[in-house]
This record gives C-alpha cells, structure tokens and sequence, in this order.
C-alpha cells in the first residue's frame, strides 16, 4: 500500500486536542472580600437587625444590613453613638434616595398624566361675539433634495 491515499482524519488525537470540560481548579474570586466594620453599635429597634458603620467607595455610612444611610458632615465615626446610628438609619427609611438613571426617567415619563385641554370659550349671551382665535403659524419643513449625480459614461463596444 506505499501508493494509497490515507484514510481522512476526523478526529484529533486526545494530546492535540484542548481541554474542553471544566477545569478542576476553581477560578479565583474577581471581587474582594468584604472590609470588617469600622464600628458596632448593637440592635436597631426598628429592624432588631446589628447595626454597623462601614467604609464604603463613597464615605463612612451606617447600615444595618437593609438601609444604608452616610454620615454627615458633622459625624464622624469615632464619636458617633448608637443613637445617632439609629436616628441616621431612621431618617434614611423615611426619606428614601430618589432613584436615577435611565430606568427612573422612564417612570417619571410614565407617571405623568396628558395636559389637561382647555375648554373653548363660550360666548355669552350679553355678548355675542366670540372671542377671537389666534392662527398658529405654519411650520416650514425643509427638504433636502438629493445632489444630482452626472451620468454614468459608455464605454465603446468591445470588437
């Protein structure tokens, strides 16, 4: 068989071929751990949930795992208590941020109800005639016309 055509390959010997199936090693963790709170301040009576104050991307803020509220300009974390913790946590879930992004404006648009249209005016009967209305102007669109193009040139006839 030295002038035989081999036979075609379909399949890739098992060294050649890459390791399609899950890797046996777990990925590292993209995210970091979480940081230790700064500050524990005990039970919220509201929530009875531990409330602790944090260092976040943005400032300290007080949690208690549900309501976020930061610290204002005059608190700061060495000096605050647990009341004012609990106060900071409460003015939060009464006063809740107002959402942003594109997902509010769509509500925003949404809640709004149509102008309400104005009734026409009535004539009265010491009065006879109307009041006048006033025309509204025309709007003027412009077109465009597109750009007239030279015609394409003949080629003499090929012999």
């Amino acid at each position: 068989m030295a002038g035989a055509v081999p036979a075609r390959v379909t399949e890739m010997p098992a060294v050649a071929q890459p390791n399609r199936t899950a890797s046996s090693t777990p990925r590292p963790s993209v995210r970091a751990t979480a940081k230790p709170p700064l500050k524990e301040f005990g039970n919220d009576p509201v929530s009875g949930l531990p409330v602790v104050a944090k260092d976040g991307r943005f400032g300290v803020y007080v949690t208690d795992g549900v309501t976020n509220a930061s610290l204002t300009r005059g608190d700061r974390v060495e000096f605050i208590t647990p009341e004012r913790a609990f106060e900071l946590l409460a003015n939060r879930r009464e006063n809740p941020p107002e959402p942003k992004g594109p997902r509010a404006k769509k509500a925003a648009r949404a809640k709004k109800e149509p102008a309400a249209k104005k009734a026409a005016p009535s004539t009265t009967e010491a009065d006879d005639t109307p009041t006048p209305r006033v025309a509204k102007k025309a709007v003027v669109k412009k077109v465009k016309k597109a750009a007239k193009k030279a015609p394409a040139k003949k080629r003499a006839a090929a012999k």
